[in-house]
């Protein structure tokens, strides 16, 4: 009885593996359809809109007051921080790559890297490694993800970097780690600088403060709770008005 559970178990993980293989296979089938294509596709106004914003930088080179003219003098629209829009054009330079290509190309990186965490994420909390990819072999199938994934947006950036985030927040939550809370400070900031500085500055104030009450009360001394809490803040806070800074300037 014990041998037919077993080779049943063996059945079932290889065709989990089987499935993630075939559902890999038409992610990326799929997200090549049209690769080297116009952005001139669904939310075509967007896409365009950051692919005009890293086609500045490989002209004009980096600068927090990116240049974006859509809407006339000052010709600048910083709605996120460019940290997406710096990678396509550094990686478009490097490689020779179209930027429309290499913008596509970048996303499905980034979705991938964030699949990644997601498999840690879950490999704290299930002990079957076959089991945890799962889910990773549903996001993988899906239409929205694999839509969204290959856009000239920094919908795959931002979501790599908060589910990071969130990693590390868990990992703290276990044990304290000074790699752990760096990487959680950094992956934090990087996520929300990918969203409009200006709207989510009072999200980052709260958010920091509560990081250090609420999720590591448990964890760490009240001191360093605040300390925490207030790093966070303070990574989203400074880099935000400098972006101001400088759009002023």
């Amino acid at each position: 009885m014990r041998d037919i559970d077993q080779e049943d178990t063996i059945m079932q993980n290889k065709f989990i593996v089987f499935c993630l293989f075939i559902v890999i296979c038409l992610n990326i089938y799929f997200s090549s359809v049209g690769f080297f294509n116009p952005l001139l596709e669904h939310y075509a106004f967007r896409q365009t809109q950051t692919a005009i914003s890293a086609y500045y930088y490989l002209k004009e080179g980096f600068t927090l007051n990116y240049i974006t003219p859509v809407l006339g003098a000052p010709w600048s629209i910083p709605f996120e921080f460019p940290t997406y829009q710096f990678i396509v054009a550094g990686f478009s330079y490097l490689t020779t790559i179209p930027l429309e290509a290499a913008g596509r190309l970048i996303s499905i990186i980034f979705f991938y890297l964030a699949l990644g965490y997601i498999y840690k994420i879950l490999s704290l909390y299930f002990f079957d490694k076959i089991l945890r990819l799962i889910p990773i072999i549903f996001l993988l199938v899906c239409p929205q993800y694999i839509f969204w994934s290959r856009t000239f947006m920094i919908e795959s950036t931002a979501l790599f970097f908060v589910v990071g985030h969130f990693y590390y927040l868990l990992k703290l939550k276990q044990e304290i780690c000074f790699r752990a809370m760096v990487l959680c400070l950094l992956f934090g900031a990087l996520g929300r600088f990918d969203q409009d500085n200006y709207i989510y500055c009072g999200y980052g104030a709260c958010r920091g403060i509560s990081t250090g009450y609420l999720n590591f009360g448990d964890t760490f001394p009240k001191y360093q709770c605040q300390i925490l809490g207030y790093l966070d803040f303070s990574c989203f806070h400074v880099v935000s008005n400098c972006n101001i800074l400088d759009n002023l300037c």
